[in-house]
């Protein structure tokens, strides 16, 4: 009985034993996906949009710009500049920009899904600005008098003007300048922009005049051979003489009367010389001062600033020719040997002049 007993027990338990296995076998793939662990080569999803890709839009030649964006896990950065693949694998790009130009920076990311665009972003890298254009403005001014100048440059740039080594406060194209005492003033203007300044600066020389004075001195007496250069001063002024030179200076040998109008931006003036050249001049006497000689049958007498109260002209023979006050010139009758005699306060001038 035992035995039987044993043997029914067994049986009946091996079937409820195999009614809970068929019932527990409908159940696996709920309880697989309650419990089991995630498989190792489960394939990634794409992943989810970082953030935007940030970084300066706007450089200079020479910086480092520095470019980023957030990296999903599991993934490496492709960077291109342009259609170029740059050396970094993470979430920064550093470029150091060497030329000028419009560049595109982009972003992918190189995943185990596969490889997923991200981002991009337009740069302009600027270089420092090219020299302005020429400064337009007068080269000549009169002294105490406000003048503008002007000159050209790029968009997005502004101007930096200096004034005989003074830097002036404006900044745009234009610039009004008051000229004070006479002189010369280097006017320069360099262009800028964010990235720093023009290599060259263009520039202009201006003349600040006084009102024109001329004077080219008392009329003068030279002798043949000998020449006299006259001046007119007034540097940097307009000039135009008598004799169709347009120099401030000039050099004469002839007898004549010499002019010249000298014009600048505060007027003109003018003023005239006549120069006298003795030719043909034989026993030149000078003494105190006093000159005397002979040209041809004329005795000449010159005594600048020395009054001759009295002059006796005899002849060898004692005859006078003539007696009176001072005179420049006297006629004498002929040829022979003539004695002059001059009183100039306490001073007595004796010569004894030939006329051949």
């Amino acid at each position: 009985m035992f035995t039987v007993i044993g043997i029914k027990t067994i049986y009946w338990l091996f079937g409820l034993v195999m009614i809970f296995l068929i019932f527990l076998n409908m159940r696996v793939p709920e309880y697989s996906q309650s419990f089991a662990s995630p498989v190792a080569d489960t394939i990634t999803p794409p992943p989810g949009s970082p953030d935007t890709l940030s970084g300066p839009a706007e450089s200079c030649v020479g910086d480092t710009a520095v470019y980023s964006a957030e990296l999903p896990v599991g993934c490496s950065a492709d960077w291109y500049i342009d259609t170029v693949l740059q050396s970094s694998d993470s979430a920064i790009l550093e470029v150091v920009w060497t030329d000028e130009g419009n560049y595109t920076v982009s972003l992918y990311f190189n995943c185990d899904s596969g490889t997923f665009f991200s981002d991009s972003l337009q740069v302009t890298v600027n270089g420092t600005p090219a020299m302005p254009g020429v400064i337009n403005g007068d080269p000549g001014v009169c002294k105490n008098t406000n003048h503008s100048y002007s000159t050209t440059i790029d968009t997005g740039e502004w101007c930096e003007w200096w004034v005989a080594g003074e830097m002036q406060s404006a900044t745009d194209t234009i610039m009004v300048y008051t000229f004070g005492d006479p002189g010369d003033y280097l006017i320069e203007v360099f262009a800028m922009n964010d990235c720093g300044n023009s290599s060259q600066a263009s520039t202009l020389m201006v003349t600040a005049f006084d009102n024109p004075v001329v004077n080219l001195g008392n009329d003068t007496t030279i002798y043949e051979g000998q020449s006299l250069t006259l001046d007119a001063g007034n540097s940097g002024s307009q000039y135009i003489w008598s004799t169709g030179d347009t120099t401030r200076t000039i050099t004469v040998s002839e007898t004549g009367s010499y002019s010249v109008l000298v014009t600048n931006a505060c007027g003109e003036d003018s003023d005239t010389i006549f120069v006298d050249v003795i030719v043909d001049v034989l026993n030149i006497k000078v003494k105190n001062n006093i000159i005397v000689y002979t040209r041809g049958h004329w005795l000449i007498i010159k005594s600048p600033g020395t009054e001759i109260q009295q002059m006796i002209i005899s002849d060898v023979s004692g005859k006078i020719v003539y007696k009176g006050a001072g005179r420049e010139r006297i006629l004498l009758p002929g040829k022979g040997i003539y004695v002059v005699k001059l009183k100039s306060g306490n001073t007595i001038f004796i010569r004894k002049i030939p006329v051949i």
